[in-house]
């Protein structure tokens, strides 16, 4: 049996980078992206699943979050959703 191990390097921030990099979006980022930095960086999203989030999936009066789909770009720029890959789930 041929078992390659693989290491990676930790690619993340710590706390004190996340709180001082969404302070500088804050600061220096329109609003709009800034809420799409916070929103990735504390809901565990996917860049994909952010995109193709709509004002249906969100439920203000329950505070859930519905994602169950993803979206991207393909080579002439059309938005693709994809649902086979998504796990269904509520934030």
């Amino acid at each position: 049996m041929n078992m390659t191990m693989r290491f990676f390097k930790e690619n993340y921030y710590s706390r004190k980078e996340l709180t001082e990099f969404l302070a500088c979006c804050k600061q220096d980022l329109p609003q709009m992206k800034y809420i799409a930095f916070h929103l990735l960086a504390l809901s565990g999203l996917c860049k994909g699943e952010l995109f193709a989030l709509t004002w249906a999936d969100v439920d203000f009066d329950a505070a859930i979050l519905k994602v169950n789909k993803a979206g991207g770009y393909s080579k002439h720029e059309t938005f693709i959703l994809r649902t086979q890959r998504c796990q269904n789930r509520a934030l």
